[in-house]
């Protein structure tokens, strides 16, 4: 009788603590909605500023970092020229290549575009071009709509302009895997291509797969500056340093501390989970974030299978990942980060004093490291990019991290590139670059 008496409080107590935990869950999520909702009507009122592309340029002039959900490498040359390397998008038949598809090509040069570029973003087997005189361009796989191409198109071998937004100012742009969002002079949001997550901030049981630019109505009155995407999800930083995050949501990467339920109405991020400072910069990778403050401290949330969080998942029980904002590394510290950049499963940092330091899965070289490391749980110094080594480096400048490969452009002009070398599918073939090689490249930008 007693053992029972016992079984039946301890239960009771536990059903209370879960039920406590959800409906604290609840309550931040009704939180979040009701503060998004407030923001939205408060926008509506609010006359749109004119804004110029400067405005979306990224605060940090010390070292700018750029994410690719892909495995492709876009580089503008002194001369304004476009080349790329890495593997091919789907259908791509380039440089009268097309008789000749098995060719190996290391360094393919872009038709010539009648303005110039400014950005590039990349998501799996498609690629979105922005030009000075803010045209829109897509190339490559068309299957779930992320040409914005209408999808009666398989997929384009060239670039070609989106005449959607041929009377729309377009100043920014970014890609997930197979979908997009673009945001005009106006603030306005446009987003296309696939939404089985609500990744395009529409509710996917209305619509799975978008395939031309539709106005987003609940984030063109955010005031947003920059998105980034991932896979199935997308996460916002406004005007006013806040987060904003939508879509799926299986592994926490929201941040929103919900029950991993994916989201496709915007959620912002309590700022409070951030000691109440304001986002200075933030990198979204395949399925984790990680964040910088206003003073240097460095925050993260999503998966932590691979250490990409810099915690061991094995550490007080398996815990693979984090559904809220987890205090990194404290400013207070020796260490201020000022620059972060994420690629499949890893993350890489640059500190107040320059150099270079990592984490999470080293699988396919994208740590820069000995490939004894398989995976690293806390963030180490990188032996080619810090003060320990023999000769000191020159500043990053430059860090581009793509789902296998990093390419970072240093203060001299010097290219480094590591990671997967190759586009082979099978583990066993492929060419992994363990330690940084520098690549002779004439390369004004990378993208």
């Amino acid at each position: 009788f007693l053992f029972l008496s016992f079984s039946y409080v301890i239960l009771t107590l536990l059903i209370g603590v879960g039920g406590f935990i959800l409906l604290n869950k609840l309550i931040s999520n009704n939180n979040s909605k009701s503060k998004i909702k407030k923001m939205i009507e408060k926008g509506k009122k609010k006359e749109k500023k004119k804004r110029n592309v400067t405005d979306f340029k990224k605060d940090n002039s010390l070292c700018i970092s750029k994410n690719l959900k892909s495995d492709i490498t876009f580089i503008k040359t002194n001369n304004n020229e476009i080349h790329y390397f890495g593997i091919k998008q789907d259908i791509e038949k380039i440089n009268n290549n097309n008789n000749n598809n098995n060719k190996k090509e290391k360094n393919l040069k872009l038709e010539k575009f009648s303005d110039e570029i400014i950005d590039i973003v990349s998501g799996g087997a498609h690629s979105i071009f922005l030009t000075k005189d803010n045209n829109v361009y897509s190339k490559g796989s068309n299957k779930n709509g992320q040409l914005g191409l209408k999808n009666t198109v398989k997929g384009v071998n060239v670039p070609t302009m989106l005449l959607f937004f041929k009377d729309i100012k377009i100043l920014s742009v970014s890609a997930g895997i197979n979908f997009n969002f673009a945001i005009d002079e106006y603030n306005n949001v446009f987003s296309w291509g696939n939404n089985e997550f609500g990744q395009l901030a529409f509710d996917p049981e209305q619509n799975q797969m978008i395939s031309i630019p539709t106005q987003v109505d609940t984030l063109s009155n955010l005031d947003i500056k920059e998105i980034q995407c991932s896979y199935g999800f997308a996460v916002a930083k406004t005007f006013d340093n806040q987060l904003i995050a939508w879509g799926l949501n299986d592994k926490g990467q929201l941040g929103t501390k919900s029950n991993c339920k994916s989201e496709w109405y915007p959620a912002l991020l309590d700022i409070k989970s951030f000691r109440d400072e304001s986002i200075q910069e933030y990198s979204v990778g395949y399925d984790h974030v990680i964040c910088i403050t206003e003073l240097g401290d460095l925050y993260g949330f999503g998966s932590n299978q691979f250490g990409q969080l810099a915690q061991d998942p094995n550490r007080l029980g398996y815990q693979p990942f984090f559904t809220s904002p987890r205090l990194l590394i404290d400013s207070k510290s020796k260490i201020s980060i000022t620059t972060v950049a994420t690629g499949l499963h890893y993350t890489i940092c640059i500190t107040d004093r320059g150099e270079m330091i990592v984490c999470g899965s080293n699988k396919y070289g994208c740590l820069g490291i000995d490939k004894k490391y398989n995976k690293i749980f806390k963030f180490v110094k990188h032996p080619n990019f810090s003060h320990s080594s023999k000769k000191k480096p020159f500043p990053c400048i430059q860090i581009l991290a793509a789902l296998h490969h990093v390419v970072c452009k240093l203060g001299d002009d010097s290219i480094y590139a590591w990671g997967v070398n190759n586009n082979n599918n099978k583990e066993d073939k492929q060419q992994i670059i363990y330690t940084p090689i520098q690549i002779d490249l004439d390369v004004d930008e990378l993208f």
